[in-house]
């Protein structure tokens, strides 16, 4: 009898909801891209995709990207950073493991570097901390500017306010 246990030199292969996992993510990346050059990102007068910005008055941590994703695609650089510090390198990011990931999802062969950023949690608690510094900065800005009690002087949010208790 022989035994077919696995050599090191067989590949590992993912498992096909960890293969559907990448493909998915793949897509969505592919699809974020191509969505960037169909919108305006100059165009300021346009409605307010947020919710939470909409609602509250307040621009959420992720405020800007859609606009500094846009700026990328049409070769606006100055714009993109202008727009979301963080936007020029989440799109790139973006950009770069759209690829890696379609091909290990297709190929149900996993890339290690790709997984190891992707799924690790150090990296999730850095990007977390650099995006809560960069939006509590953002933040502090828009209040010395006065432009942070502007907007939520017109948000829903507060005019449900003084219904309610005003």
């Amino acid at each position: 009898m022989s035994s077919t246990a696995p050599r090191a030199s067989d590949p590992v292969l993912m498992s096909p909801g960890e293969a559907r996992r990448s493909l998915l993510m793949a897509a969505i990346g592919a699809a974020t891209i191509a969505a960037s050059f169909l919108y305006a990102p100059w165009s300021h007068d346009g409605p307010v995709i947020c919710p939470f910005r909409w609602f509250t008055g307040l621009p959420c941590p992720g405020c800007g990207l859609t606009r500094s994703f846009c700026a990328m695609t049409q070769g606006h650089w100055g714009q993109a950073w202008a727009n979301h510090i963080l936007g020029p390198i989440l799109f790139a990011a973006v950009a770069l493991a759209t690829v890696p990931m379609a091909v290990q999802g297709f190929t149900r062969r996993p890339t290690r570097l790709l997984n190891a950023v992707l799924y690790s949690m150090p990296v999730a608690y850095v990007a977390a901390t650099v995006l809560a510094g960069y939006h509590i900065v953002r933040l502090v800005l828009l209040v010395r500017s006065g432009m942070l009690w502007s907007d939520i002087c017109h948000s829903p949010a507060l005019q449900l306010w003084h219904r309610l208790w005003g």
